[in-house]
């Protein structure tokens, strides 16, 4: 983890600030499938950001609920920091950027797990901590659509970030590469599919995956999914 004033502060996309970015240039189709015969660019650039939304305060207009550009400025960080309001033909731009963006991702989603991706969407703890920084109750993060988007370009700039890196220095790169299922868990997973009479072909991803997904999704095997994938 970065220290917390780089990470919210000095390298954030923080509103109406410029911040100096390296940025990649990609091309996707609209059945949202990559243009693999468009070279990706990576540029310097400047970013200057015309709002900060939060993963709720998106979702909450993804789902057509009724908000306004004032409604903003419910969060601390434009008050604390004396911004000035945006207006209202910005936020429309912004709206209808963010709306266009998640109907090409759920594309770019469907095409990874069609692909053979498999998904699998464990939950996260977040901790409520009093003033002095101590933990005193915990809940589980809900997975909102807007993770889903954010997740969904991540990949895609990561992964061409990854071939220009290895195209250009092979000798130096330092790529990440996710270790294979382990024999034991294999093992175990076929075991437990065949004492519960599921019939599956593990050679087959977008099965396995749809599977795991199915069985994530009741009570009493969603631990189980989450030993078999991590």
């Amino acid at each position: 983890m970065l220290p917390r004033n780089l990470s919210d502060n000095i390298i954030s996309l923080l509103p109406q600030k410029d911040r100096l970015a390296l940025s990649c240039t990609f091309r996707i189709f609209f059945d949202g499938s990559l243009d693999l015969k468009f070279t990706p660019k990576f540029y310097l650039s400047v970013i200057n950001s015309k709002a900060k939304l939060s993963y709720e305060m998106a979702q909450r207009i993804l789902d057509e609920e009724n908000i306004q550009s004032e409604d903003l400025w419910e969060n601390d960080y434009y008050n604390i920091n004396g911004l000035k309001p945006i207006d209202k033909n910005t936020f429309e731009k912004i709206v209808d950027s963010l709306k266009n963006l998640y109907k090409l991702t759920k594309l770019v989603r469907c095409q990874r797990i069609d692909s053979g991706s498999l998904i699998i969407e464990n939950q996260e703890i977040n901790f409520a901590i009093n003033e002095e920084n101590k933990p005193i109750n915990f809940y589980l993060k809900t997975k909102l659509s807007t993770h889903q988007l954010v997740e969904e370009l991540m990949l895609i700039a990561n992964k061409l970030s990854a071939e220009f890196v290895y195209s250009n220095i092979e000798n130096f790169a330092l790529i990440r590469k996710h270790p294979l299922l382990n024999e034991t868990k294999y093992q175990d997973m076929q075991r437990y599919f065949k004492n519960n009479k599921i019939n599956i072909d593990f050679e087959d991803t977008q099965e396995l995956n749809e599977m795991l997904a199915k069985l994530e999704k009741q009570d009493k095997n969603k631990y189980i999914v989450s030993y078999f994938v991590k």
